[in-house]
């Protein structure tokens, strides 16, 4: 069998000089934007998470990762 490549995800959500911030597939580089929340206050596991990258398939999941975060 062929190994299936990941499909890009349109969003995905990093840690960016201490701040969450969110990409786009069409630029990996450059965050879209950048929140207000430290992902200091975050729990290891989630910065562990942000560290790599949290691919996110919709505008509604990005909402309500960020709410869970904001929270």
């Amino acid at each position: 069998g062929q190994a299936v490549a990941e499909p890009a995800y349109p969003y995905t959500v990093r840690d960016f000089n201490g701040k969450i911030a969110v990409y786009q597939a069409s630029n990996t580089t450059v965050p879209q934007y950048i929140t207000d929340f430290d992902t200091a206050a975050l729990p290891q596991h989630d910065r562990d998470l942000l560290q790599k990258g949290i691919g996110l398939h919709s505008q509604e999941e990005l909402q309500m990762l960020l709410e869970d975060y904001s929270s």
